[in-house]
């Protein structure tokens, strides 16, 4: 998944509408009477139906803005942008393999955006795209870059991304420094807001209060949802666990760990496939180690060595119906999933399946359709919907705010902007972010594995 490295109150409904509740079918926001106003370039005007409506059109990289509001916005300390239009930084690897998903998680947040107006109540609001990689993937040094930008830029108020934990490392200190939001739709490593790794999560806030929030679930509560379907649908009493001994997969492991303990399941290990140097070890070769055991949970990534794994699994119990549950890892692998092994099992991922989003929420079904009317094809990615739930807190904590960066970090993390409450948020349950910065609840999709694919059987919620 993406973030491997390795509740307030309800706010009250603005002059410009509630950010987090959708149109009607057919509406069409109010046009205000146009004022003068100093050209740039890239710039330009279509007048159509007798009503005014300015453009921006741009390349990869610059500027789409949607201009409803005449009027200055509310009073207090705010960027100046030289227009009056707060911007929001949408960092994203828009460059490789991860660029179809990334530009489709864009429009998607602008159609949101349009929807409302282009406005977070009495303020006007734009997108402002940077990309944060090359053709190899997520760069350190441009990520780096990209939040030197998004400092210097004072018509910028808060950033939404990145996409990758490892980005998201490297640009929080720097924000935090200056006081500025970030809000991630996809990051799921821990230690950006909980003790993970040495030194997490304080090492990334030294210059001033937490400014990095997240809409995503994390790695630890993969954890704690493969220990609950043990215990509610397998009803097994003793798991075998075994590890690829890295950050992740230890990490997970040990959240399983505590989980079934709690709900009396014991747990054999966790012992590890991997050793230090990253070799792979047979953990098979004890002939004791599924000795009492219902199941084996393997915490870690198939792309470390786990086709061994499972080979070696088939040789030395290749009469075992013991049921095989793994992290998401494994999710989305083709290689597993056409592995004789891998049939019936069962994978726990951070985040919900697209199709599971849209089933259940009306702001993403909404959404959904005017995407595929304006780009002609299926959205189909759920970290477009994940994206759109993040702009939506930003924008209530602009509506809410005074319009400074300070103000909009404040009203999100642990202010009065941190809820949006069912069934006005996009992914349908409502959704808060905690005073650390993670999302309350976290959902998890549990997959079977049939015939070489990928089936999702449930949701699975931790609180």
């Amino acid at each position: 998944m993406s973030g491997h490295i390795y509740p307030g109150p309800e706010p009250t409904p603005g002059p410009g509408g509630w950010p987090g509740q959708m149109p009607p079918a057919g509406w069409q926001p109010p046009v205000p009477p146009a004022l003068p106003r100093k050209s740039r370039a890239g710039l330009w005007a279509g007048i159509a139906g007798g009503a005014a409506l300015l453009l921006v059109l741009c390349c990869t990289g610059g500027v789409l803005l949607v201009r409803f509001a005449n009027h200055d916005p509310s009073p207090g300390p705010r960027p100046t942008g030289g227009d009056g239009v707060l911007q929001i930084g949408v960092d994203l690897p828009f460059t490789g393999a991860n660029a179809i998903v990334s530009n489709d998680t864009y429009n998607a947040m602008q159609i949101y955006l349009d929807q409302l107006g282009g406005v977070a109540g009495s303020y006007p609001v734009a997108l402002y795209k940077y990309d944060d990689s090359t053709a190899a993937g997520w760069d350190e040094q441009t990520c780096r870059r990209n939040a030197d930008r998004h400092v210097a830029n004072k018509a910028e108020v808060a950033v939404i991304g990145t996409f990758n934990g490892g980005c998201s490392r490297t640009e929080i200190p720097i924000l935090n420094k200056a006081g500025m939001l970030m809000v991630s739709h996809a990051n799921t490593y821990p230690g950006l807001t909980q003790q993970w790794d040495s030194g997490e999560p304080d090492v990334y806030y030294t210059s001033g209060p937490r400014n990095y929030a997240r809409v995503f679930p994390t790695d630890e509560g993969q954890g704690d949802a493969l220990a609950r379907v043990v215990a509610i649908d397998l009803k097994a009493k003793a798991c075998w666990v075994v590890t690829d001994n890295t950050l992740y997969g230890n990490g997970v492991a040990a959240a399983f760990k505590r989980s079934a303990n709690i709900l009396g399941i014991h747990v054999y290990g966790p012992d590890s496939w991997l050793d230090k140097g990253g070799n792979y070890v047979n953990p098979f070769l004890d002939p004791y180690a599924l000795y009492g055991a219902d199941c084996i949970v393997a915490a870690g990534s198939f792309d470390n060595h786990g086709a061994d794994l499972m080979r070696d699994k088939a040789a030395f119990w290749p009469n075992s119906n013991i049921p095989f549950l793994a992290s998401d890892g494994f999710v989305a692998v083709d290689d597993f999933n056409r592995m004789s092994g891998a049939d019936g099992a069962i994978l726990v991922t951070a985040g919900l399946d697209y199709g599971d989003i849209v089933k259940r929420s009306p702001n993403a079904q909404t959404l959904a359709k005017a995407f595929k009317t304006k780009y002609g094809h299926d959205l189909n990615n759920l970290y477009a919907l994940y994206g759109a739930q993040a702009l939506q807190l930003v924008l209530a904590a602009i509506q809410h705010s005074d319009g400074s960066r300070e103000s909009i970090r404040a009203q999100l993390m642990g202010g009065g902007s941190s809820t949006i409450p069912h069934p006005k948020s996009i992914l349908g349950p409502q959704v808060s972010i905690s005073a650390r910065g993670d999302v309350t609840p976290q959902e998890f999709e549990v997959y079977h594995v049939s015939g070489g694919q990928l089936q999702a059987a449930k949701i699975v919620t931790v609180t």
